[in-house]
């Protein structure tokens, strides 16, 4: 995303999300302090600005918009996935939510997805395992050790 600082110049912005960026923080920082210190940053000279924290563990990627279960998987998302797969150290790692089933959860984790979120999908099944089996199976996940005692 490009924006204008108000001082006639251009800044770049990588933003890995829908929500305004410069997450990582461990405490509430106002959204209004945000875009201050992005204008702050950009007098001083820089022209891009990477909002996914150098300390990140995990990055989500939403391929729906946020708000509620069921609906359907935002393709570009895929891109999206490759692009932060390419711009973060190998260790982070990529998380998907949102419309991921069967038809895309191939394409996600050749992009560089290794966590997925599957709700709807799944827990809508009339077979619930048989669901969940098939997007493990398709992920490379499926386990075949026996669960852990309770």
């Amino acid at each position: 995303m490009s924006v204008w600082n108000g001082a006639g110049k251009r800044i770049y912005m990588q933003e890995v999300g829908t929500r305004d960026g410069l997450q990582a923080e461990t405490a509430f920082v106002p959204t209004a302090d945000k875009i201050a210190l992005v204008n702050a940053l950009s007098h001083a000279g820089m022209a891009k600005i990477d909002t996914t924290g150098a300390n990140a563990d995990l990055v989500l990627c939403m391929s729906i918009h946020p708000g509620y279960s069921g609906q359907q998987f935002m393709p570009e998302t895929v891109d999206r996935i490759r692009r932060l797969r390419h711009l973060l150290p190998s260790d982070v790692l990529i998380q998907v939510d949102g419309g991921v089933d069967e038809r895309n959860v191939n394409e996600l984790v050749a992009a560089g997805a290794r966590l997925l979120v599957v709700g709807s999908h799944i827990f809508g099944a009339r077979d619930v395992a048989g669901a969940y089996n098939v997007i493990a199976d398709r992920a490379g996940a499926r386990s075949t050790a026996e669960p852990a005692p309770l």
